[in-house]
């Protein structure tokens, strides 16, 4: 089922808060005779809305195909040796993904997660050189087809906010959102509990025993207390 407005679940809040800063300056400046005003709303959802934008994709046929994990720009083709998750030669394959692209981030392969982990770090623009080993990333080790795959998700500059939702043991399908909601709903068994309120006799003790206490605030407290017994709070 197709999405109308295909927009990440993260974004709304920061769309949100663009709309809100952003509508107020429209208001406040064509009542003051500014029509121009609404120039800075439009253009800022247009980038917010085009920023979080989460279109539908489908992996091309074939599982013996690795599937890119981004939208952008792959900027190196490179063997090397990665021991700190591998520890054998692989090839690393940089995407640099700009503000325009899509930043959502998909399974290259099907298989089952062996390792998650985050990397505090800075937040340097994407495509300096030092930002894949000083910016804060997570890297995801997935077991597929008796090969082990590791997926590198880096913040920017502008991108700071990681969000993978894969945990250890986790089947992943090739394609698949990283950052799924649904796949992380669990349905969470919930046990009947009877509230014993205390009789009123007892409850006036309580009252008592907080109103003799000796604190300077003992009085307060108990008159607080019996306000919200009386309000129907008990």
């Amino acid at each position: 089922m197709s999405r109308v407005l295909p927009i990440a679940r993260e974004g709304w809040p920061v769309i949100a808060m663009a709309a809100g800063v952003l509508g107020l300056v429209a208001v406040v400046g064509t009542a003051a005779g500014h029509p121009a005003s609404i120039v800075p709303l439009v253009i800022g959802l247009a980038l917010c809305l085009n920023f979080f934008r989460d279109p539908e994709r489908a992996a091309p046929p074939g599982e013996h195909r690795v599937v890119s994990p981004a939208d952008g720009r792959v900027v190196a083709v490179v063997p090397e040796r990665e021991d700190r998750f591998l520890g054998t030669t692989a090839t690393r394959i940089s995407i640099f993904m700009s503000p325009l692209n899509v930043h959502v981030n998909r399974n290259p392969v099907s298989g089952t997660v062996e390792r998650v982990q985050h990397t505090n770090g800075k937040f340097r623009a994407a495509f300096a050189d030092k930002a894949s080993l000083d910016n804060e990333r997570n890297a995801v080790v997935i077991a597929s087809g008796g090969r082990r795959y590791l997926v590198v998700q880096i913040a920017g500059a502008l991108a700071r906010r990681i969000v993978c939702a894969v945990a250890p043991g986790e089947r992943v399908e090739r394609g698949a959102r990283f950052s799924n909601p649904a796949m992380r709903l669990k349905r969470v068994p919930m046990r009947q509990r009877q509230l014993a309120l205390p009789a009123r006799a007892q409850f006036l003790d309580f009252v008592h025993a907080i109103r003799i206490a000796g604190a300077p605030q003992s009085k307060d407290c108990a008159e607080f207390v019996s306000f919200l017994a009386y309000t129907g709070l008990r």
